[in-house]
């Protein structure tokens, strides 16, 4: 059996100051499938990550079919992010967030997963007259 990979990376920039989403199949701690059904609770965490920075306050916040969150019937995640969770908090051509994503599923406190997604935001450049 190997071990989950709890971080993913994405390479594709988003603009600072633009929506964007993020999608993530919940599963169980040795990647069994789970249902909606199965879980008690989807929470995000979105840091800068060098600084580790909470951005637009979103620090634990419940994204269970709830604030941007939405899970389809096969614990399939999609999280609708804002333009201000896309800020640039340094002035900097280019940051990268990290999007923590927690889980709980059947009653249990032993059952949780985490994963971390990574993703790089640039400062859109002005075009030259």
């Amino acid at each position: 059996m190997t071990e989950p990979d709890f971080r993913q990376t994405i390479t594709t920039p988003v603009a600072a100051g633009t929506s964007s989403s993020l999608q993530l199949q919940l599963t169980g701690q040795h990647d069994e499938e789970l249902a909606d059904a199965d879980l008690d609770t989807v929470t995000l965490t979105l840091l800068d990550r060098k600084t580790r920075t909470v951005i637009n306050g979103r620090d634990e916040e419940d994204v269970y079919n709830a604030n941007g969150g939405a899970v389809d019937s096969s614990a399939l995640l999609m999280v609708d992010l804002l333009p201000e969770d896309n800020s640039m908090l340094g002035s900097g051509y280019r940051e990268e967030h990290v999007a923590i994503l927690r889980w709980t599923w059947g009653g249990s406190p032993e059952n949780r997963g985490i994963k971390q997604i990574v993703f790089p935001v640039i400062r859109p450049v002005e075009p030259v007259a």
